[in-house]
């Protein structure tokens, strides 16, 4: 299992208020999606697909990608987006690779 990790500042961050302001529910959108991709190990990327699944009314989703983009949360890319600064906060693919990798040696080791 991984975790996803959201900075202690997030809740009041300049940015997630002007989000909150524009659109409260991109908030919660944006709280599933950094969750989805740490669960995924996709880096901060997601695919239109997901976006889709986890915010399945239309008009909302529009108006969240929109609060989103609008304040540099996310960008698009291809078919789908990329979580800015995502890397920042959580471990890469193989950063959690390489950590189980780890573990394994360790427990075998300690076996």
């Amino acid at each position: 299992m991984t975790w996803a990790r959201l900075d202690d500042s997030f809740y009041d961050h300049p940015k997630t208020l002007r989000i909150w302001n524009r659109c409260p529910g991109a908030v919660g959108l944006h709280a599933r999606a950094i969750s989805w991709c740490a669960k995924h190990e996709q880096d901060g990327h997601l695919p239109a697909a997901i976006v889709e699944s986890i915010s399945p009314v239309q008009s909302d989703r529009d108006e969240q990608i929109s609060a989103l983009t609008g304040e540099g949360a996310w960008h698009e890319n291809g078919d789908g987006f990329v979580i800015h600064d995502y890397l920042d906060y959580n471990p890469s693919r193989e950063e959690v690779a390489s950590k189980r990798r780890k573990d394994r040696e360790r427990k075998r080791e300690g076996s």
